[in-house]
């Protein structure tokens, strides 16, 4: 990069490129070994240290994705509307479930399971908002796919797969992950420790009185929230006054 004549950064030499400085860096730095185990409220931007294999199925048996009326859908008539008396009901949570026959349908609210029954049990959910009731009976309109709105066990997640691999930044959805297949803790790494601190004999902390040729200090937390950010443990060194010997003190200190 050509530098001005008159620039008062140039320092005599060709400026340094990113990825020489990132090889530097690199060099010098000890990658982060140790880990402990946090709860997923304590889990968001840590770095997961495992892979988390779901010991379950979700969902765990067939159910219903709406609310609606569960149903055989060789019952349907494929040219007109159906209508069928409505023989049982079933809730999410739901233990003891009614049993389903042919030629009727069962009241089914979302994350029911699905009825056992005859020839399998229905397979097929209408959605309430597509049918009417007429008393007892359920009015079905033409059209519907087999197999529409009704979930097989196992089809979000099978048992046994890997559901988040070691490695990975965690975001909000990867917790709810980790709690869908039960766990209630992760093992991440621990948090890149970082010293932070800023020198200048110019530079005050936000809301102090600022004298002749003072500044506030604005790089030391813009930097601390880009650090936070990225999920580091900030040591806030505060502002240290141009001298060496108080530098050097600092780092010490940072390193012990």
């Amino acid at each position: 990069m050509a530098q001005l004549t008159d620039d008062c950064f140039a320092q005599g030499g060709p400026l340094m490129r990113v990825a020489e400085a990132r090889r530097l860096l690199s060099e010098r730095i000890t990658a982060v070994t140790e880990r402990e185990r946090v709860s997923l409220t304590a889990a968001l931007g840590r770095i997961l240290a495992e892979e988390v294999v779901s010991p379950v199925n979700i969902p765990p048996a067939p159910n219903s994705a709406v609310d609606g009326y569960a149903v055989y859908h060789a019952d349907l008539n494929p040219d007109d509307e159906t209508r069928l008396p409505v023989a049982g009901r079933i809730t999410a949570g739901q233990q003891d479930l009614p049993e389903a026959r042919r030629g009727a349908a069962v009241r089914i609210f979302t994350g029911a399971r699905m009825p056992a029954g005859e020839d399998g049990g229905p397979d097929t959910v209408m959605m309430q908002e597509d049918c009417s009731l007429d008393g007892e009976t359920v009015v079905i309109r033409p059209g519907i796919k087999p197999g529409a709105n009704a979930r097989k066990a196992g089809e979000d997640v099978t048992a046994g797969s890997t559901v988040l691999h070691a490695g990975q930044r965690l975001r909000p959805q990867d917790v709810g992950q980790a709690a869908a297949v039960g766990r209630q803790d992760l093992l991440v790494s621990e948090r890149l420790k970082v010293a932070l601190f800023s020198t200048g004999d110019e530079l005050r902390e936000p809301g102090a009185a600022l004298g002749p040729g003072a500044i506030y200090d604005s790089n030391r937390y813009t930097i601390h929230a880009l650090l936070t950010g990225l999920g580091c443990a900030v040591d806030d060194l505060g502002i240290l006054p141009d001298r060496l010997e108080a530098v050097r003190a600092a780092l010490d200190g940072a390193e012990g």
